[in-house]
């Protein structure tokens, strides 16, 4: 599990750095589009290749953080997917920041 976040983490945080640039752009815009699409595809594909190493017998101390992260990515992905509104995306937003740190801690990686 540790392997796969590692490798794929970055890539998260760059998809949200780039959606970031667009916080105060209308959803008319086709770079804040395109940007979250790809947030989106990114934290989907992400959680796709986790959910793949939750393994029966996995220690409960790195499945839990990991299936939180899971749950967070998804729901990240389905707000951009579906051009949420800022309510929505701050309350993911706000879920997402909760749950990545236990995950990155057990693993060891820099958040």
């Amino acid at each position: 599990m540790c392997e796969t976040l590692a490798s794929e983490y970055p890539k998260v945080v760059a998809a949200i750095d780039d959606r970031s640039k667009y916080n105060k752009t209308p959803w008319t815009d086709p770079a804040i589009i395109a940007s979250s699409d790809k947030l989106a595809q990114v934290t989907w594909a992400t959680a796709d290749a986790l959910e793949l190493t939750l393994l029966p017998g996995m220690r409960e101390s790195y499945r839990k953080p990991a299936v939180e992260y899971v749950a967070a990515l998804r729901a990240v992905s389905v707000s951009y997917r579906d051009r949420a509104k800022d309510l929505q995306l701050n309350g993911v937003g706000s879920f997402y920041n909760s749950v990545a740190d236990p995950v990155l801690a057990v693993c060891g990686i820099k958040g």
